[in-house]
């Protein structure tokens, strides 16, 4: 009767467990790896995908870069070209000290810029002109009021 009865319960036992999903899905007797390979897969994929998202981002970003550099090189070409006469305040090796010079003239009301000549100095320009006469003509106004030490820089040649 004991056998009978454990019979009967290792019977209902296999039975419930085989008709279980939980069993199905997760079988620890299956040597099968295709669901972990699959898995693999997604993910492998999903960092495929983020990887090709950021790299189409890093062009975005270059071809930003690159049409701003175009910019500035077509408008420096531009003030190259048309004023090739400056008046100079001063000439500076450090681009950080011909930056607060620069300053100190542009709050006074003044153009200013930095030009950089083929020495390597950097020159703090407080006008720019497309003919000599005008260039000349600020030089000895500046000259006269006794404002500033001034000299005519010319890239015309």
């Amino acid at each position: 009767m004991r056998r009978k009865r454990f019979a009967v319960l290792l019977t209902a036992i296999v039975f419930v467990a085989c008709s279980c999903d939980f069993i199905e899905n997760v079988n620890p007797f299956s040597s099968d790896s295709s669901d972990s390979l699959e898995i693999y897969r997604e993910r492998l994929d999903s960092i495929n995908l983020a990887r090709e998202r950021e790299r189409e981002e890093m062009l975005e970003r270059e071809r930003v870069l690159l049409e701003k550099i175009d910019k500035l090189q077509s408008e420096a070409e531009k003030t190259r070209i048309t004023e090739n006469y400056h008046l100079i305040v001063g000439a500076f090796r450090t681009p950080a000290y011909a930056q607060n010079y620069k300053e100190k003239f542009s709050s006074g009301g003044y153009d200013s810029r930095i030009i950089t000549a083929p020495n390597g100095f950097h020159l703090v320009t407080i006008g720019s002109y497309e003919s000599y006469r005008n260039a000349v003509n600020e030089y000895h106004r500046i000259r006269s009021a006794g404002e500033y030490e001034v000299w005519l820089y010319s890239e015309a040649f």
